[in-house]
């Protein structure tokens, strides 16, 4: 199981701040594949400027996943 996390406006987008998930899912780029599959919110998910966080380590798309992980997805953050 993993527990993902939205942020800003992604958690506006999904209509949920976070969920656990039964996933096979060896990877961001396989686990948000899955996500668009459920949920047609989820399709900015693959966006490049999305940020993949897991467990709280900046990741790619390709970065291994592993029962347990918590993955954030994060949009651009601005600020000074």
């Amino acid at each position: 199981m993993l527990h993902i996390r939205y942020f800003a406006s992604l958690r506006d987008q999904m209509g949920r701040t976070e969920e656990s998930l039964e996933t096979t899912a060896s990877t961001p780029k396989a686990l948000i594949a899955e996500l668009q599959a459920r949920d047609r919110q989820a399709e900015l998910l693959g966006e490049p400027f999305v940020r993949i966080i897991i467990n709280d380590e900046i990741a790619e798309l390709e970065s291994p996943l592993s029962p347990g992980d918590t993955v954030a997805f994060c949009p651009p953050f601005s600020g000074g």
